[in-house]
């Protein structure tokens, strides 16, 4: 293996199927890569491994800002042959720090028709760096990114803030108001309550006095009025005339 000017070549002679190969990469800092690893399902051989470090790709962009763009270049071996592989990568602290990134922030980037965010964990620190290990199903062209994980919700606190501030002001703004109409409604709410319950007794006054088919409801457009008519008895003569 040798690396120079971000750029590190391996070869390996063979790999047998079900074999898994590692190889650390010297001189890390060239490409952000520090080893990777990778299982075969055949027997194969005069593998060459290109890992180049890159400005640009001329693709769109990946999620968040990155730190460095990747490839990794197969010869004499295909993502078909490889049954698992991992990726061992390097992020500066200085550079999460002069960002506003948290180390936890960071994943590896891969892409294959777009832009998929591989499974992406810690696996150690330095003073300089925090290493990570990222499961790919391939080799092709990777982003180190970062995205900061806590900005949705950071805006979900914000919005809330803004809410109970405002309404804040409202009820100082105009808090009497609002009790002022909250009393008038009690009031009027009471006289209702108050007045339909003297109705009510009048009616069962009345019902007390009579039958209740002598009982007349007047109702009109404007307030109920009520009467009643005593039932007349019938007077039979002597002689029965």
């Amino acid at each position: 293996m040798s690396t120079s000017e971000g750029v590190s070549l391996i070869k390996l002679p063979s790999v047998s199927a079900g074999q898994s190969a590692g190889i650390n990469i010297d001189k890390p800092e060239e490409t952000s890569i520090r080893r990777i690893a990778f299982t075969v399902s055949k027997d194969l051989a005069n593998i060459s491994i290109e890992i180049r470090a890159l400005q640009s790709t001329g693709k769109e962009a990946p999620a968040g800002k990155t730190q460095r763009y990747i490839e990794i270049i197969l010869s004499n071996i295909s993502d078909a042959d490889i049954t698992a592989a991992q990726i061992t990568f390097e992020a500066p602290k200085k550079w999460l720090s002069d960002n506003g990134f948290a180390a936890s922030d960071v994943a590896l980037m891969r892409y294959a028709s777009g832009w998929t965010k591989l499974p992406t964990s810690e696996s150690g620190s330095t003073e300089e760096y925090v290493y990570y290990t990222a499961e790919t199903p391939g080799f092709s062209l990777f982003a180190i990114s970062a995205v900061k994980q806590a900005a949705a919700s950071d805006g979900i606190i914000k919005d809330t803030d803004k809410i109970v501030e405002d309404a804040r002001n409202v009820l100082n703004d105009y808090g009497w108001y609002i009790a002022l109409a909250v009393f008038v409604m009690a009031l009027i709410l009471g006289w209702i309550y108050y007045h339909g319950h003297e109705h009510i007794k009048e009616i069962k006054q009345q019902l007390g006095q009579g039958k209740t088919s002598d009982y007349i409801i007047n109702i009109s457009n404007k307030k109920p009025s009520y009467s009643f008519t005593p039932s007349k008895k019938k007077t039979t003569k002597k002689g029965g005339k």
